[in-house]
């Protein structure tokens, strides 16, 4: 679910986020797994900052035709509920590398096509996701992935998961790097605001 979603304006995300204006130049507006997006990161604990991460934890493999050559597998999302003990996702959870992704929109395939979906209310969508280094095709690369949860009703219609979109005053509590494991997965919850297409 979720392979793409757009990236707000840099005023904007600094506006919203109280951040200096990032500059996003070699960011484009529509974020595909591979890509790099900004975040919202608190890694110190004393302000939150926008960086530029590659968008997808990586799970390599050996390939299926030919077992001596690896196979880099992008993985965009997590499950909130089962990151905790996912090898590939658990040592970020566990050291708490907590970040934001900032979105106006996220593409569903709807009917056949894709669809953008948004908060009507806000001009950004606070996807919550986990930050870690990681290695694609031989390269260290710093990356992020998105969490996602149970979906709310309006999305249960189409889809059965969702991003895990943070409110407004779930924000710091989740940036923070005091903000412990078990608390910071209480806010994994379905979004209780309001959605629609556009």
């Amino acid at each position: 679910m979720c392979s793409r979603y757009q990236t707000p304006e840099a005023a904007e995300m600094a506006r919203v986020f109280r951040t200096d204006k990032p500059d996003l130049r070699n960011i484009k507006a529509t974020i595909y797994p591979g890509y790099q997006t900004p975040v919202i990161i608190n890694a110190r604990g004393d302000k939150a900052e926008i960086e530029s991460r590659f968008w997808g934890f990586v799970l390599n493999m050996p390939g299926k035709k030919d077992p001596s050559k690896i196979v880099s597998k992008i993985l965009q999302n997590a499950v909130s509920e089962t990151v905790p003990e996912k090898r590939t996702f658990s040592r970020a959870w566990r050291d708490s590398q907590r970040c934001i992704l900032p979105a106006s929109r996220f593409f569903e395939p709807i009917d056949g096509e894709f669809k953008g979906i948004k908060d009507p209310d806000h001009s950004i969508m606070a996807i919550a996701g986990i930050w870690g280094e990681q290695t694609y095709k031989e390269k260290k690369v710093q990356a992020c992935t998105m969490l996602t949860s149970e979906p709310n009703k309006w999305i249960s219609k189409y889809h059965d998961r969702m991003p895990v979109i943070l409110h407004p005053e779930d924000i710091e509590e989740w940036l923070s790097p005091d903000t412990t494991p078990e608390q910071a997965h209480k806010l994994c919850r379905p979004w209780k605001g309001k959605l629609g297409f556009g």
